[in-house]
Formats: structure tokens, sequence, C-alpha cells
């Protein structure tokens, strides 16, 4: 950590009352000055009252872990899975495709795709498995007000343990999670 950043934290935490701080960070954020935004989401959450171990914030989003379609234990991925392709592919090349992928064997090759149809064909396989999975996780938001009513929202990814991850504060460009590790289950 920087000496300043060491600085803007000892400089907040020198005010005793936590809403005194968040009045800082909100004046701050809305003069878009963006001085606080060097301490990172964690530390600027805890000095604002966020209790990083017992999140009580609004549930926002499920996620599943991302399952890929060349970690799956199939003889042929793309034959054996072509019905993902029926609505992303023109309905001639679709009925082609599942016709051959009838006659499909033993040793013999996988569906000749292209690597457009291979990209959809993957994508569409990781968005099934989520829909199918379990919550792996949420994307969690809690707000801390202003006295001025200035909103700051801190999100968090809470894993299946109830652990808090990917912590994003109200300087970062909105919540994520990591798109390698997790899909977004829709509602």
């Amino acid at each position: 950590m920087s000496k300043a950043t060491e600085k803007l934290i000892a400089a907040l935490e020198s005010n005793q009352e936590i809403q005194e701080r968040i009045d800082l960070v909100a004046e701050d954020l809305e003069s878009g000055t963006y001085r606080y935004a060097k301490i990172d989401a964690w530390k600027l959450g805890t000095l604002l009252g966020v209790d990083w171990d017992h999140l009580d914030g609004e549930r926002i989003e499920d996620f599943a872990y991302r399952e890929e379609l060349a970690d799956a234990c199939f003889d042929h991925p793309f034959a054996e899975n072509i019905e993902l392709l029926s609505e992303l592919v023109p309905q001639k090349r679709y009925a082609r495709l599942a016709a051959l992928a009838t006659r499909i064997q033993g040793d013999d090759d996988d569906l000749p795709l292209t690597k457009k149809e291979i990209a959809l064909l993957q994508e569409a396989y990781v968005t099934a498995q989520a829909e199918e999975g379990e919550c792996a996780a949420y994307l969690c938001c809690m707000t801390v007000t202003s006295t001025q009513g200035v909103d700051l929202m801190f999100t968090a990814g809470i894993g299946d343990g109830g652990e808090a991850f990917d912590a994003q504060s109200p300087y970062d460009n909105g919540p994520s999670m990591d798109p390698a590790v997790f899909v977004k289950i829709d509602d």
C-alpha cells in the first residue's frame, strides 16, 4: 500500500463517527475528485461500516459455476449437444447437422462445425448448464447513505460457504463476478 493511500485511510479514521466518513466519501464521489478511490473496496467498506463477514445486503444476482463443453465427458461433444444450436444457426444448416449427428458412432469424428458454430455451441452449453445448475454464488449489494442522501453502493460475491469475494466499492465500474469462473443464472 502506498504512503498516499495510508494517509487517506488515516484521514478517514481520524473521524470517529462512521457517518462522518460516509459523508466525506459521498462528497468526494459527488464532486468527481475521487480522492478515496485509491483505497481498496475491502478497506473502504470496513471504514464506512460494511461488515464483510456478516453481509445483510440485497441479493441482486445469482451465479452458477461455469461449466465448459471441453471439460465435459462426451465422446462427441458437438453431436451429443447439437440441439443447443437449433435456434442459433439457420434451420437448413441445423437440419443437416442434426441428421449427421444421429449417424455418428464409436470412433467417428465429431460434427464438422465452423469456428462460429463451435463458439455458439460452447456458449450455449455454458448457459444451459448454468440454468440447470445450482446457485454457487450470488452478488450482494450493501448501501450506506450520506446525510445528504447520497447512496454509496458496495457489492461482493457471496460463495456457497457464505464467504465474501470480488468486492467492489462505489468508485468501481459496477458489480462484477469473474466470467471465467461464474455465469449468471437468469430468472
